[in-house]
């Protein structure tokens, strides 16, 4: 287990970053997914992107292993086999992530959902609370009492104490990383060997598989070249360590506008409230799009569209100190990672593992903080970024009057676009801001339109790499060890 590192607080924020940074506004550049296999390819993507620090969009998909037809919203739910409840949010000011709790539903019962006309859901990374826990933990003591009473191994009565220390020691909370892309909470530096092994075992597979895809781990050891299976690790980012897999769902449609009066044909402003942050406008985007809000991710990305249409809109780390963010910005490394200085949350190294918490006071980090929107998140309205979208005059002036006295950062700064088809993929560096908007139809007209409303996207998330090259992409065997560990497990 690595050491505990202890960080200074200083008064100026450190910014090592060094990575790619675009001058204008522009297009993320694209390559077709078969030239980045076979290792010169690979070696030309890690040098030229990875290592850079610099997204790319990947056309000609999904990834091997990945199928487009058995991710579909007509197909998903047989073929992922889970009947599990799963955490689901309520859209919530045109957006989500803001926080606000989340309902139980299982992947059918959620589809159900759209399927009659109830839009307002999104299914995204899932978390265990304390209670969740207590229960798994209940149920497998329960089974454990019963062995040992049908003559099964005793547990070592020392056995409490001494699993008590090691959670001291190795747990660190993320309060508000319960609406980051990743689950923090869950991503353990070290796998401890005790009686509860299928216990573990069962938890650090859906750790990194989360529902509802847990199940497909099943038959990783049975898989072929002309019949794959479901990859661990997507081939063309073979070099890089997986944290964590998972599944987000939602759906809209072409039908509403928040910006269109009931019975008016011509839009109309929103209610704007000045003494708001956000002027009242939320996670409005035009087009009715789904915003995710602009915010940054620890971890690197492969995003891989199954279903539906997105777009982002990406701005470098390097432009963190402009975007407003929530929590106080300490550090930003090479990599791309931002620490931050803020109650609950924990220092982070340069490849995203825990260093030490920033508050000691456990008081002040039980402190509820505003909507519980995390650290990475930019305080600035998603609409800024599409005023040229508005295509009524006077709002967008008004808007745009808005931006240039409130926040006029986010006008100037230069930003990359990327539209996103069924079968595309874009690989994301850490720290990078982004701002995706989600839709069930294309707005832009330009391919076929499906008759669901619903959007699918795969996400791998890797543990950013602080190495040099390819064949040592991470300084230490950090990540890699934990990684060893879980596929023994599998």
């Amino acid at each position: 287990m690595q050491q505990s590192k202890r960080i200074k607080t200083n008064a100026a924020v450190v910014n090592d970053y060094c990575g790619y940074v675009p001058e204008t506004n522009g297009q993320v550049e694209e390559v077709p997914m078969g030239k980045l296999l076979g290792k010169v390819n690979q070696t030309n993507f890690f040098e030229n992107f990875v290592l850079r620090r610099k997204p790319l969009k990947i056309i000609e998909g999904p990834v091997n292993g990945v199928a487009l037809d058995k991710f579909s919203s007509d197909s998903i739910v047989d073929y992922l086999g889970y009947d599990g409840k799963l955490q689901v949010e309520r859209k919530h000011e045109s957006g989500y992530g803001l926080g606000y709790e989340r309902e139980k539903m299982s992947l059918e019962e959620l589809l159900a959902k759209f399927n009659s006309g109830d839009l307002d859901y999104y299914l995204t990374t899932q978390y265990k609370d304390e209670e969740e826990e207590k229960v798994e933990e209940d149920e497998w003591e329960d089974e454990g009492e019963e062995n040992s009473e049908n003559g099964g191994i005793e547990n070592d009565p020392d056995q409490d104490s001494s699993e008590e220390e090691e959670q001291e020691i190795k747990n660190v909370d993320f309060p508000d990383s319960d609406l980051d892309s990743i689950d923090l909470n869950n991503l353990q530096d070290d796998y401890v060997d005790s009686d509860e092994e299928s216990y573990v075992s069962s938890k650090k597979i859906s750790d990194l598989l989360q529902p509802p895809l847990t199940n497909l781990f099943k038959n990783q050891k049975h898989k072929s070249n002309s019949n794959p299976n479901f990859p661990l690790i997507p081939d063309i980012l073979s070099f890089l360590i997986p944290q964590q897999i998972n599944l987000w769902i939602g759906a809209n449609g072409k039908k509403k506008n928040l910006l269109q009066a009931e019975g008016d044909a011509v839009p109309r402003y929103p209610d704007l409230m000045p003494g708001k942050p956000d002027f009242g406008l939320g996670r409005f985007v035009p087009q009715n799009g789904l915003s995710s809000g602009l915010h940054h991710d620890h971890s690197d990305n492969l995003y891989i569209l199954l279903q539906g249409w997105k777009r982002f809109t990406l701005i470098a780390p390097s432009e963190a100190q402009s975007l407003r963010t929530v929590g106080e910005i300490y550090r930003i490394y090479k990599t791309g990672i931002i620490d931050y200085n803020h109650p609950g949350w924990s220092h982070v190294a340069d490849d995203g593992s825990v260093i030490e918490k920033t508050t000691t006071d456990e008081e002040e980090a039980k402190k509820p903080i505003g909507n519980h929107t995390p650290p990475s998140f930019s305080q600035i309205p998603p609409v800024f970024l599409h005023l040229d979208e508005i295509d009524d005059d006077e709002m967008r002036e008004n808007l745009t009057a808005i931006a240039q006295d409130r926040f006029p950062e986010i006008l100037n700064l230069p930003k990359l676009e990327v539209w996103l088809s069924p079968g595309e993929m874009l690989y994301l560096p850490a720290g990078w801001f982004h701002e995706v908007t989600s839709y069930g139809f294309d707005p832009r007209g330009t391919t076929e339109s499906t008759s669901s409303e619903v959007h699918i996207a795969l996400n791998y998330w890797f543990a950013p790499p602080n190495g040099e090259t390819i064949d040592k992409p991470y300084r230490d065997d950090y990540w890699k060890e934990d990684f060893e560990e879980l596929l023994e497990l599998i």
